[in-house]
């Protein structure tokens, strides 16, 4: 009876894979020439895999020390990873051994090559920052597995089918999986560990290489059922291949060291089908283990941030609808920074408000009240820290004029204008570098890492306008970066290039027009005769002292720069 059941599903079996293959249009002749193509794909004596590898590794591990998705998909495309990994699942899903050993000498190759030269060039890169893009691929978990099962089978349809106009789907595949990227990302944690940091080093590596060998598995296993299903390995095509591999170079070599070995020849029958199904499967089993961990710390790191980012909204809204405005609907404060912090059930709020009137004890606690009702909590679990900087200050009257003439009534003005504007506090780390008079009002500089919000501004405007000596007068506030910033530097002869000099002159420009500014210039140390160009340039054509232009040799390649107050 169970010979009958076997035989059933065996028919059965074949009749389904037969129906796929007339269904994709693959018939004898085409799964000849298939299978050989992708036992091409093992050949270790290919120059252009080699040297596509070698430049794929390369495009790939700058890219993400530049943190440039652009340039990593580049190299995505560009690697040539999915030959040997698709010819490792044909070997396990024919049994054909001579190409499985082939496959996987060269895929030991390709690993070793791409983490070696990644490894060389973080090691001299002259920074060590581990990017966005280097830690996303540090932490893959089972929804890396299912992405690279998908690929792999969707990769392998491509290679069966017949050639029908542009192939548009083994590029997406090679974008989904990304199999370049990880390697690079164990040579760039080995990097850093042989020059930085082992710690870091090691959890970066360790990381890229559990999601490289997530993808590796995948890819193999998702290969060999499709060509399962194919039926690629018909008794034909087993003769005719055999024959193949009689005649090739490579497949000798590996027949002569099997004959030679005993070791070997007991390791030639890779087993039946079932067998080589529960290896390849245990072993995506093992897999489950770690990712099903990571993907437990994600959903918790994804709950955790989505009610910090509730309590955020919150929290804003509650202050715009209690203590935003005042009755009459003009603004009165602007919440300009927020930290939050659970400790269990109690929770921490940083709260730093720009105001121009200072808050009363009762509206604080009516705040607290109203947020513990909104948040669902008792008012004795929510602690506020409350940083107020006021911005309302009493402007000084003008000097008295009298005998005065006209120069120095503008004079006296002025100078009544700079004392008041120095009177109004600039929220958090922003730094005053000055003001400019213009025909519509007064535009006020300030330096900081990240412009003030609509409403902060919009404050500070109305304040500074209170403050001045002059009725109806408009004031704009002008945001400088205080972060370094890249500088495109370039030589034409013994001159600056002409894009050079503009980019100079718009840096020289602001320095102009607040004196209070510095410039810090950090150029490439394979030229040096810019530092005397760059401060001639500003000297000569703009008359700025040298004084305020700060020069550093100290890049490797291209420049930056930063401005600073005084």
């Amino acid at each position: 009876m169970g010979s009958k059941v076997d035989k059933y599903m065996r028919h059965r079996l074949q009749r389904l894979r037969d129906w796929l293959a007339d269904r994709m249009e693959i018939d004898e002749p085409h799964k000849m020439n298939l299978y050989i193509d992708v036992a091409q794909g093992a050949s270790l004596l290919q120059l252009n895999y080699w040297l596509e590898l070698i430049f794929a590794a390369g495009i790939a591990t700058l890219g993400l020390a530049l943190n440039s998705p652009a340039v990593i998909i580049g190299a995505m495309l560009i690697s040539p990873l999915m030959s040997p990994i698709l010819s490792m699942g044909l070997s396990l899903a024919s049994g054909d051994f001579v190409l499985a050993v082939l496959s996987a000498v060269k895929l030991f190759l390709s690993c070793t090559a791409a983490i070696a030269l990644a490894t060389l060039l973080v090691y001299y890169l002259p920074f060590k920052e581990i990017t966005s893009e280097i830690a996303a691929r540090t932490q893959p978990n089972v929804l890396d597995l299912f992405v690279a099962l998908f690929s792999g089978a969707i990769g392998s349809i491509s290679t069966c089918k017949p050639m029908r106009g542009i192939v548009t789907s083994i590029p997406g595949v090679a974008i989904a999986v990304a199999l370049m990227p990880p390697l690079c990302v164990v040579g760039h944690g080995i990097g850093i560990a042989t020059s930085h940091s082992v710690i870091d080093g090691l959890r970066v590596a360790q990381g890229g290489f559990l999601l490289f060998l997530t993808n590796l598995v995948a890819i193999t296993f998702t290969a060999m059922i499709v060509f399962l299903l194919l039926y690629i390995d018909t008794d034909n095509v087993k003769l005719q291949v055999k024959e193949w591999h009689q005649q090739n170079r490579e497949s000798q070599f590996i027949q002569m060291l099997l004959s030679n070995n005993r070791f070997l020849q007991k390791l030639r029958p890779i087993g039946s089908l079932p067998g080589r199904l529960l290896i390849v499967l245990s072993i995506v089993g093992l897999l489950f283990i770690p990712l099903s961990r990571a993907i437990d710390r994600l959903t918790q790191e994804v709950s955790t941030r989505n009610e910090e980012n509730r309590i955020r909204r919150v929290v804003r809204e509650v202050w715009n609808q209690q203590l935003g405005r005042y009755a009459n609907g003009e603004l009165r404060s602007s919440l300009q920074q927020l930290t939050v912090q659970q400790q269990g059930q109690e929770l921490v709020l940083g709260l730093t408000i720009v105001t121009n009137s200072p808050l009363t004890r009762q509206e604080r606690q009516q705040y607290v009240q109203v947020l513990a009702q909104k948040l669902q909590k008792s008012p004795d679990q929510i602690l506020v820290n409350l940083i107020e900087i006021p911005t309302t200050q009493v402007a000084k009257p003008l000097p008295e004029i009298g005998e005065l003439n006209w120069g120095d009534m503008y004079n006296s003005v002025l100078g009544a204008i700079e004392q008041n504007i120095r009177q109004v506090q600039l929220p958090g780390e922003q730094q005053l570098v000055g003001y400019k008079v213009l025909q519509t009002g007064i535009e006020i500089a300030y330096l900081a890492d990240q412009p003030l919000s609509r409403d902060a501004a919009v404050l500070l405007q109305r304040d500074y306008a209170r403050t001045l000596p002059l009725s109806n007068i408009t004031v704009k506030l002008r945001f400088i970066d205080r972060q370094f910033q890249p500088l495109p530097l370039a030589r034409a002869g013994s001159e600056l290039a002409p894009l050079t000099q503009l980019h100079l002159d718009r840096l020289a420009s602001l320095l102009a027009d607040y004196p209070r500014l510095r410039l810090q210039l950090s150029l490439p140390a394979n030229d040096p005769q810019l530092q005397s160009l760059v401060k001639d340039y500003f000297a000569v054509y703009h008359h700025i002292p040298p004084d305020r232009v700060a020069t550093l040799v100290g890049e490797e390649t291209g420049a930056i720069f930063l401005l600073a107050g005084s």
